[in-house]
């Protein structure tokens, strides 16, 4: 009805007109800085007007916020959240948000220092993302073949570790089967062994067993036969030792590392002229 006899019947100066705020993104909350009084409800036109970004339908009051440099819960703070928004999975870094520019991790030792283990349990606890262990005895490890032999399918390399060999020789640690006798864990009977090294019993670098890591590694751990141990080194990317940890004889020795492991090295201090061995290989790239 015409009640003021303008001409307009329910305009926009209607007593009980309502306000109405156009709702671009659909979020449901307005944008107050357009809008106009109408009797009915136009098509993507809200009576809110809280919306602090109507062009995109993520930002509204309360909305959970990105690290983005964008103000998504409308709070007039960019980046504020009660929960982390930047987190790696490594306990060892401090994730920081900047902005536009995103997540960045930096390797903070004070959060995650580096710790050696002796017990298999401990040193898995402290494990994430991808766990990798090598137990040497799969279908075409067969014994008394070379470590980097093509007949070992999937390769080591591919499974991501490259052993090397001894000292600046050709000759390479290899596969041996039948050793249920030296395994400490039951059902193993596969290790690769060091006592084809050309180098003498002295020289215990020269015999010890060395790989390196195809991807980022945070943490390496390592079985040796009984009979025989050592220590177990770890090495950054610069051949740098991070840290080293004993193995007693047939036991565990294990490494967590707040900086990347670049290469191990386990070296045999324990009868070094005595089939050598190491079995259940193990590394992961994270770290909790």
């Amino acid at each position: 009805m015409d009640n003021n006899c303008d001409g307009s019947t329910d305009g926009s100066d209607a007593a009980d007109a309502t306000f109405w705020y156009l709702d671009a993104d659909g979020d449901q909350y307005g944008d107050p800085n357009s809008g106009f009084y109408t009797c009915t409800a136009p098509a993507n036109y809200v009576v809110d007007n809280t919306d602090c970004g109507d062009a995109d339908a993520a930002v509204y009051p309360g909305a959970p916020e990105s690290c983005d440099g964008i103000d998504q819960d409308c709070s007039g703070a960019i980046d504020d959240s009660s929960v982390p928004l930047c987190d790696d999975g490594n306990a060892c870094t401090l994730d920081i948000c900047d902005g536009s520019n995103g997540c960045s991790a930096t390797v903070d030792s004070s959060l995650c220092p580096l710790s050696t283990y002796s017990s298999q349990t401990d040193f898995e606890a402290r494990t994430c993302g991808s766990f990798t262990v090598l137990s040497f005895q799969g279908a075409t490890e067969l014994n008394g073949v070379a470590v980097n032999d093509a007949s070992i399918v999937p390769s080591y390399t591919s499974q991501g570790v490259t052993f090397l060999p001894f000292g600046t020789s050709a000759v390479y640690p290899y596969v041996s089967r039948g050793q249920q006798g030296q395994i400490a864990l039951p059902n193993h009977d596969g290790l690769i062994a060091n006592n084809n090294s050309p180098y003498p019993t002295s020289d215990l670098d020269g015999r010890a067993i060395k790989g390196e890591f195809v991807n980022t590694t945070y943490s390496v751990g390592v079985w040796t036969n009984m009979g025989d141990g050592g220590h177990l080194d770890a090495y950054d990317a610069n051949g740098t030792l991070i840290g080293s940890a004993n193995v007693s004889s047939g036991g565990f020795g294990g490494i967590v590392s707040p900086v990347p492991i670049a290469s191990f090295a386990m070296v045999c201090t324990f009868n070094g002229d005595i089939n050598f061995g190491i079995y259940d290989l193990q590394f992961s790239d994270c770290i909790q």
